[in-house]
């Protein structure tokens, strides 16, 4: 896992000098096959169940990957704060059983 963390960097750090980071960032999403950012979203999703959200905040290609890949929603928390509003803990809940379909 490391080696493919090392990969990444030094991927997007020979762009970055190529260009400006935005150009940077683009391009290393696009050389990196969707297989590897799902594997890497599924690990920030086991480390932080909540990182599913805020992690489709940075870019709309993320937001689709995310949406689209129900692993990536295969573990859940529930943020203790909802539990005195059922409303909003229904919400988060069928937030991550739709989107962890067919799982």
């Amino acid at each position: 896992m490391s080696d493919l963390l090392l990969q990444l960097d030094k991927l997007t750090m020979q762009e970055t000098y190529s260009g400006t980071i935005g150009q940077a960032n683009a391009v290393a999403l696009e050389r990196i096959p969707t297989e590897i950012w799902i594997k890497i979203f599924e690990l920030c999703a086991a480390a932080e169940a909540l990182s599913p959200i805020r992690l489709s905040f940075v870019s709309q290609i993320w937001r689709q990957l995310i949406s689209t890949s129900p692993s990536v929603w295969q573990y859940i928390e529930v943020d203790e704060r909802l539990l005195r509003y059922p409303s909003a803990l229904r919400t988060q809940v069928d937030v991550w059983i739709t989107n962890s379909r067919p799982l």
